[in-house]
């Protein structure tokens, strides 16, 4: 297995993103990047 870190930047011209705007986010890159790589959050 390998390690990797990534940093994002989320913001939005429209309006101020809650803690649940940003964890639907969170969710939906996680699963895209699972999807086509595999990787997985470590525990």
């Amino acid at each position: 297995k390998k390690s990797v870190m990534l940093r994002f930047w989320m913001g939005s011209d429209e309006k101020t993103l809650s803690s649940e705007d940003i964890e639907q986010r969170l969710k939906a890159i996680i699963k895209a990047l699972n999807k086509a790589t595999g990787a997985e959050i470590r525990q």
